[in-house]
Order: structure tokens, then C-alpha cells, then sequence
């Protein structure tokens, strides 16, 4: 499946949620890629870290979605595949095609030369390839989203919950439908992601309410702000991986790998883990089963449940971690704490 997460809009998510929707595909062992439209980036450093930081006295990271666009400008016998320009990621199952501050300055000439349908024939040959390819958009309509919405099958749009965001987001919308008329049947609006959502607030409840009523295709949970997530952008670790890592250590303790002195160190053990786990790395599993549960990807838990030590239950992972907090929720209208 091909998907692009677009928005017109700058600062709604597009990026966190591009890359942790595929680390979550990725993490379910579905071989996944993600392809960076973006001139500044985002998704390439959130995946690669410094070694995508574009500066002047720096060498570029290349092979590039840049030099793709590029060798379509100049006549040449055989171009280079789009399979050439992919890279691997510190994690396993998941490719990335970075992006590059260059697509800027060519963008007019590539317009000129018609090349719009160029990305869509190239992600079609690599369709066997992969089983999810995930495409992220620049904030603007403009020839990079064009080519995106034509390549791709299914169109997922972040929405931030203000009076400005829903009046682009009919403009958008219009848009995409131009487009699947114009140009690709096979597009379809996925859902609306709705993020940075505040669920005691009154307008952003209000906006998501009208927008059900209007019949658009609003996906449960909505998404909240969270410090956990901009820490996941700064370490360049998606909310999966995050998890995951915090399990690693837990099962560790669990297989005898750490070797415990006494039964007092052992229950401070249990205390630390108690709060390091239940404070941190459940908010970084919560977060990461709301996006599992955006029901975009069809799989429920994508995470193996984590091995406990000392005797405590285990955890059937992020699907019973969720099911038991949107019970409280229910009750206390707290929302679930989760967030790109």
C-alpha cells in the first residue's frame, strides 16, 4: 500500500506521524519504506539523525530523492532506478529515500519538462518490494505533492484543531479529489488524523464533533501534545523502538542477565522499574498503540509482550495497555494521553 500524509498546512504533524506509522508497520514485520518529500527534511534526520543535516561546510548524504528529480533533467541513456536512492535505517524492516534542500531549486524545472508523473511510474516498480510505502509531503500544494498524491493509493490528513486548519482542510480536500479525478483513480482519503488534540478544551472537541457530523473520515484516537514525543525527535528513536528499548532492559533483568545480591536490592529494583516503566516508557507504548490504533495499518499490537521480572503480570501489550486506559478515560474524560 501506498500512502501519503499531506496536509497544506505547516506544523500538523506530518512528519512525526509519516515516521512513527511506519516504524509501527516496520515493527509488525511488514518490510516498509519511507520517502521524504520535504525540503528541510524532517524525516530524513528523525530516521538518519546528523548524517541528514544539510550545512554549507558539510558533504550532502547521498544517494538523494533530489538526484532522482535531478537525472530526469538531463538526457542520459539509462537513469538510475528509484531502488538505487534507498537507504537502511538503524531499524529493522525499514528503508528510508532521503530528502534534500535542492528539490526547492529544481521543483520550476521539473514543472516545465512535465515531469509530474515521474515518482508514480518509479514507486510502481518498487511496489513488490515493499509492503508499505509511506510518502511525506511538503506544506504546500505544489509539484512534489502533486506527484505524491498521484503516486500513492491512500491519503491520510494531519488536523490540528483550529478555526484556520478546518478551512484548509476543505481547500485540501478539494484538492485531493481534483487530483483523483484528474489524474489517479485508484487515491482515496484514508482519514483525518486529528493531533494536538485537547480534550478539555472546548473549540478542538467542538471542531472534531462537527467535522463527524459533516460525515468526513475523522480516525479514532485523537492525538494529544506530549514532551515525549519531541523527545523521540531529539534522540531519533521513533515511540516503537523507544518502547521496545525499555522492554529490552526489563527482560534482561527477567533472563538472569542482571544478577541481584540481596532482597533489598532486588525490591529497589522493582521501585526503579515501577517508575521508570509506568512513567515513561508506558506513556512512550501508549503513544505509539493510539497510532497503531488510528486502525490505518490493520494490526492491532505490534509490539511482543515484554517479559516482566519478579513475578509481576505480564502484559499483553499495547492493545490491553490501551483498552485498560480509555476504560478510565471513559470514566474521569481525561482522553488518552497520546500525541505526534
Amino acid at each position: 500500500m501506498r500512502r501519503v500524509v499531506f496536509n497544506q498546512k505547516g506544523g500538523v504533524g506530518k512528519s512525526s506521524i509519516t515516521v512513527n506509522l511506519a516504524a509501527i508497520s516496520a515493527a509488525s514485520g511488514r518490510r516498509t519504506l519511507i520517502l521524504d518529500l520535504d525540503p528541510q527534511c524532517n524525516a530524513s534526520q528523525y530516521l538518519l539523525g546528523e548524517a541528514a543535516v544539510y550545512e554549507r561546510d558539510k558533504p550532502e548524504l547521498t544517494p538523494n530523492i533530489g538526484q532522482f528529480f535531478a537525472q530526469s533533467l538531463s538526457f542520459k541513456v539509462k537513469e538510475k532506478p528509484l531502488s538505487e536512492f534507498v537507504h537502511p535505517t538503524p531499524f529493522a524492516n525499514l528503508f528510508v529515500i532521503p530528502s534534500n534542500p535542492e528539490l526547492r531549486e529544481i521543483e520550476h524545472l521539473l514543472e516545465s519538462k512535465h515531469k509530474i508523473y515521474k515518482l508514480s511510474a518509479a514507486l510502481q516498480e518498487l511496489t513488490h518490494s515493499y509492503d508499505e510505502i509511506f510518502i511525506d509531503t511538503p506544506p504546500a500544494f505544489n509539484f512534489y505533492t502533486l506527484s505524491a498524491l498521484i503516486a500513492a493509493e491512500r491519503c491520510l490528513i494531519p488536523f490540528d484543531c483550529d478555526a484556520f486548519s478546518r478551512r484548509a482542510l476543505y481547500t485540501l480536500m478539494e484538492n485531493v479529489q481534483e487530483t483523483c479525478s484528474d489524474h489517479n483513480k485508484e487515491l482515496r482519503i484514508e482519514g483525518i488524523i486529528i493531533n494536538q488534540f485537547q480534550p478539555r478544551a472546548s473549540l478542538p472537541v467542538k471542531l472534531v464533533n462537527e467535522l463527524r457530523e459533516e460525515g468526513l473520515p475523522v480516525l479514532d484516537p485523537a492525538l494529544s501534545s506530549s514532551v515525549i514525543m519531541r523527545e523521540s525527535h531529539d534522540r531519533e528513536v521513533g515511540l516503537v523502538a523507544a518502547a521496545r528499548r525499555q522492554h529490552r532492559g526489563v527482560d534482561d533483568l527477567a533472563d538472569g542477565d542482571v544478577h541481584l545480591p540481596d532482597d533489598g536490592a532486588l525490591h529497589d529494583v522493582e521501585r526503579r522499574w515501577a517508575h521508570d516503566v509506568e512513567d515513561r516508557e508506558r506513556g512512550q507504548v501508549d503513544e505509539a498503540g493510539g497510532l497503531a490504533h488510528l486502525q490505518v495499518l490493520g494490526v492491532d499490537d505490534r509490539r511482543p509482550p515484554a517479559r516482566l521480572p519478579l513475578g509481576r503480570a505480564r502484559h499483553d501489550g499495547v492493545a490491553e495497555l490501551l483498552q485498560q486506559q480509555q476504560s478510565c478515560c471513559s470514566k474521569c474524560c481525561a482522553g488518552i494521553r497520546l500525541c505526534i
